[in-house]
């Protein structure tokens, strides 16, 4: 079964990445040496923490600290020298011969627990040679051959859809 490789680099800072599932185990997420999904130095002396340059902004630049504290209210969750790391695109790697399974007229896509219909989550393709189709509802795109377009006679210039 194909798999993604569990190390990569920021494409930012080029700090070295290692892929860890998230506290829920719903998913994974890519985290520095020391544990943290941002990197970048800078900033004053003595200041690590948001609270800190909170604290230092008030005493130094009082129009800077309303801005931050703004971001900080929005969510902003980082200092301003400091960026979310990005992790450069990380190769999945195949057994040689492999090919990804097809469900619902599109690849199926890897997930910690194996091959997802993209359509269907709880479907589960095993291979190549698996159905076509799960039973799933047809996605939009795919539908819209279902619907004509006509012109209504009620009112000049509107259209309305109706199934075909």
């Amino acid at each position: 079964m194909a798999k993604t490789t569990d190390e990569t680099s920021c494409s930012v800072c080029g700090v070295r990445l290692l892929r860890r599932w998230n506290r829920s185990g719903t998913d994974f997420t890519w985290l520095d040496e020391g544990g943290h999904n941002y990197g970048g130095d800078g900033g004053p002396a003595g200041v690590d923490n948001i609270w800190d340059y909170l604290d230092w902004l008030r005493i130094h630049d009082i129009g800077g600290y309303s801005l931050f504290l703004a971001r900080v209210t929005l969510g902003a969750g980082i200092l301003p020298w400091q960026h979310w790391h990005s992790p450069a695109p990380a190769p999945v790697v195949y057994e040689p011969g492999e090919v990804p399974p097809w469900c619902c007229g599109e690849p199926a896509r890897l997930g910690r627990d194996g091959w997802l219909c993209r359509e269907n989550k709880l479907h589960r393709p095993h291979s190549a040679g698996s159905a076509p189709r799960c039973g799933a509802p047809p996605s939009i795109p795919g539908d819209l051959g279902r619907f004509r377009a006509t012109e209504s006679s009620d009112r000049a210039g509107t259209a309305s859809v109706e199934r075909a």
